[in-house]
């Protein structure tokens, strides 16, 4: 781990991660040790421990678990120098919004993947049953025309039979009690 590489706890200060990258660094500097590939090597895993650590989002998202171990940073443009008169400049890739560090649709697959899978199944399964040209939809509609069509003639019906003892074309009856 690049705590291990600077020889700190995960509870360490910026200003221990600082202190012990230009320990450490001054220590396996390749010129210092010129010719050792070990060396090398661990000085490069040093400068890759310092530039994730010291930076308190990229060691946040460490901590986390969402930066890679062996993600040399190239995310955040190649780290191909040239001097310039006399000053280092570094030149920077166009942003893509795809990085190793941080990969959202990687991130939406692990915490929507479920849901996701969940809705496009449904889709296809109504999309299966009730498609444009598909005997599903014609059998539902001709099964709601039906209902009408019976529910229409059922009221008819019922209508029908009510009218027959509440004809309006003949009078009320009097009642005989009273002339």
């Amino acid at each position: 781990s690049h705590y291990d590489a600077l020889g700190l706890t995960p509870k360490a200060t910026q200003g221990e991660i600082k202190a012990a990258y230009y320990k450490l660094s001054m220590i396996y500097h390749p010129d210092k040790n010129k010719g050792s590939e070990s060396a090398s090597e661990k000085f490069r895993a040093i400068t890759t421990a310092y530039e994730v650590l010291g930076n308190f989002k990229l060691r946040r998202l460490y901590d986390r678990g969402l930066v890679v171990d062996d993600c040399h940073l190239e995310a955040w443009g190649s780290q191909e120098s040239s001097k310039k008169g006399g000053r280092i400049q570094t030149s920077r890739g166009t942003y893509t919004g795809r990085t190793p560090i941080y990969d959202f649709d990687e991130w939406s697959r692990v915490h929507y993947g479920e849901t996701l899978e969940r809705r496009a199944n449904a889709k296809a399964r109504y999309e299966q049953n009730f498609g444009p040209n598909n005997e599903n939809k014609v059998i539902v509609q001709r099964e709601n025309f039906m209902f009408m069509l019976l529910f229409l003639f059922g009221s008819l019906i019922l209508f029908s039979y009510a009218y027959r003892f509440n004809s309006l074309d003949t009078p009320p009856e009097k009642s005989k009690g009273k002339k």
